[in-house]
């Protein structure tokens, strides 16, 4: 099941900007159905499985080691804390795998320092970030990243402490 995540984000995040970005009434273009694609009316019936190998919005325990945005040398994570995440539901990953930490709305959670371990219970979520490139053809150029669908994870409780 894990090994199969990333080719199913990918083919979840081509879709849904062919679904979404494909057909405007300025272009009146119509995006033709393949096998990679699917309409966003299909991400509210269907079960999308995340890069931690469960379904998006599942209630799971991580643990692993924080890092600060540096750490995966990608733009879109400088100033970010991430989690490098090494275990799930006390199961070890076979490698680990990389998400922003976000705290839940009023959850007196506070941001682990880059180095620490961490043993938190939430879920993982996914979104739209970035600006897509034709978008600058409307509007002046911005610093940005990429239009891309990306998952954070969301921290309920802290374990290592909230016993």
């Amino acid at each position: 099941m894990t090994s199969r995540m990333p080719s199913l984000l990918v083919t979840v995040a081509v879709s849904m900007l062919a679904a979404v970005g494909g057909s405007t009434s300025a272009q009146n273009k119509q995006v033709s159905r393949t096998s990679d694609t699917i309409h966003v009316s299909t991400l509210s019936r269907a079960r999308v499985i995340g890069e931690l190998g469960w379904p998006l919005g599942e209630i799971v325990m991580i643990e692993g080691i924080a890092s600060d945005g540096a750490y995966t040398r990608k733009k879109s994570d400088l100033g970010a804390v991430v989690l490098r995440i090494r275990a799930v539901n006390g199961k070890p990953l076979k490698s680990e795998i990389v998400l922003h930490f976000l705290p839940f709305q009023g959850a007196p959670i506070n941001a682990p320092s880059a180095g620490a371990e961490f043993k938190y219970v939430g879920y993982e979520t996914g979104e739209y970030a970035g600006v897509p490139e034709k978008a600058f053809n409307y509007v002046p150029r911005a610093a940005t990243t990429n239009y891309r669908f990306t998952t954070s994870f969301v921290v309920l409780r802290n374990e290592k402490i909230s016993r």
